[in-house]
């Protein structure tokens, strides 16, 4: 598939809005401490730290990672993204790409991308998905739905309509798209985290729905989940009412919210807060109308999650995973390291496993956990595998604990055998040694360098 230019996706009428990019500044690499046990910021033979550009495959388990941004500067952030599978099986990776010395969410950005035909074993160089419109674009959500269309949807600040989401899309199955179409619904302060499409199934087949696609989205002020969706491929939007407002729960209240589709046809949404715990409420009427919000099981820092449905396949029906929630969180312990709730470090990242419609949760396990960084809006994509029968692709950007004197944020892509969510080990919590390398690969060299 050819390089996605920027020439093939600013549309008409729309490349009048664009401003001007500033340029990056000069390339620095941050030095990062190995004082932990099980260092997930190793410093190889080659190249200190976090570099872009090549595969680590690790001894054991399966899993391969690389960081596909580029760290042009000590405190260059990259964060936000998500992965759509094509319908050739390749992938496209799209992120915020805080272009300028600026990392506040506020800062200039734009949307980049890298595209994959090995299953994101290698990349091809990074190119611009969407330029800046307005102050700022960021927060990508990818999707490509059973029509074959491909929806790409972002957040734009003070552009030419306000502060709006644009859904753009494309029939050519994401090699270029369309002009953008404002998905607000009216509402001049909704917005949407990255991965938050999905589109319905309808597993009992009662509710005529089949086909509609979601955004789950917050209306400002108040930080108010709310779904916002579309009958005819993304063309036009409506949505439906609010979660309440919990004022007893501070001002995050329920922010960047998930929704999830459950087998029984009720809705399960989940947010932050600022209460030490992540929250939920449901739906009964397809997202119509919600509950009242009340804590998950789960706790952590306020801090976003992802949730996602296992998809049916002939492994996934073989293993009697399909149906099953997959959930990414960070899942601090309060009692064994006090902290405040509300922005503290954003550490460890866990996943766990909801076989009963998120009622409960098992196969509590251990992303990473290096006490040095913090991880956030990870994304989840699945992906058919031969060898392993399904894979997990996480994207979750790494960015250094408050205290240290540079804090970039580096997108990190893992892919992960769906398996090792399920197995049962000794200590979950000890989490993937991504410093235990079986190799590692250049992805613009045939050669392979030695390992460690």
């Amino acid at each position: 598939m050819p390089k996605l230019s920027v020439a093939m996706l600013l549309t008409t009428g729309f490349a009048t809005c664009l401003v001007g990019l500033a340029a990056a500044a000069e390339t620095a690499k941050l030095e990062v401490s190995r004082a932990v046990d099980r260092p997930s910021l190793p410093d190889f033979q080659y190249a200190k730290g976090y570099r872009s550009g090549i595969t680590h495959d690790l001894k054991d388990n399966g899993i391969f990672w690389s960081v596909v941004s580029n760290r042009t500067h000590p405190d260059k952030r990259d964060t936000e993204g998500d992965i759509v599978v094509l319908a050739d099986g390749s992938l496209l990776l799209a992120w915020s790409d805080f272009y300028t010395e600026g990392w506040h969410d506020g800062s200039p950005c734009r949307i980049s991308l890298r595209r994959s035909k090995d299953g994101g074993r290698s990349w091809t160089p990074i190119d611009v998905l969407q330029e800046q419109v307005g102050s700022n674009v960021m927060s990508v959500s990818l999707y490509r739905c059973s029509s074959g269309t491909v929806l790409f949807t972002f957040f734009c600040k003070n552009g030419p309509d306000g502060s709006v989401h644009y859904v753009r899309r494309s029939t050519d199955d994401g090699k270029t798209f369309g002009k953008p179409i404002i998905a607000n619904v009216g509402h001049s302060r909704r917005v949407a985290n990255n991965d938050r499409f999905l589109e319905l199934i309808d597993p009992q087949n009662d509710h005529g729905d089949r086909g509609r696609i979601i955004l789950a989205c917050r209306d400002y002020p108040g930080r108010k989940g709310v779904m916002v969706y579309s009958d005819d491929d993304g063309v036009t939007w409506q949505a439906g009412a609010n979660v309440p407002v919990r004022s007893d729960w501070g001002g995050q209240n329920f922010n960047e919210p998930g929704i999830v589709e459950l087998s029984d046809g009720r809705f399960w949404m989940y947010g932050r807060t600022t209460m030490g715990f992540h929250a939920q409420a449901w739906s009964k009427d397809r997202g119509m109308t919600w509950s009242r919000p009340e804590p998950m099981s789960l706790l952590g820092p306020c801090s976003p999650q992802t949730g996602e449905t296992v998809p049916e396949s002939a492994y996934t029906k073989k293993m009697g995973w399909a149906g099953d929630i997959l959930f990414t969180f960070p899942n601090h312990d309060f009692e064994k390291y006090p902290r405040k709730y509300e922005y503290t470090a954003r550490n460890p990242l866990d996943a766990a496993i909801s076989r009963d419609g998120c009622a409960s949760w098992e196969h509590v396990r251990t992303i990473e956990a290096d006490p040095t960084v913090q991880y956030g809006y990870t994304s989840v994509t699945f992906l058919d595998d031969d060898e392993v029968g399904m894979r997990v692709l996480l994207t979750t950007h790494v960015q250094p604990t408050p205290g240290h004197e540079h804090r970039p944020h580096d997108l990190k892509f893992i892919s992960v055998p769906l398996k090792w969510f399920y197995e049962k080990v000794d200590n979950p919590q000890q989490g993937i040694d991504f410093a235990n390398e079986l190799r590692h690969t250049e992805w613009n060299a045939s050669r392979k360098l030695p390992p460690n």
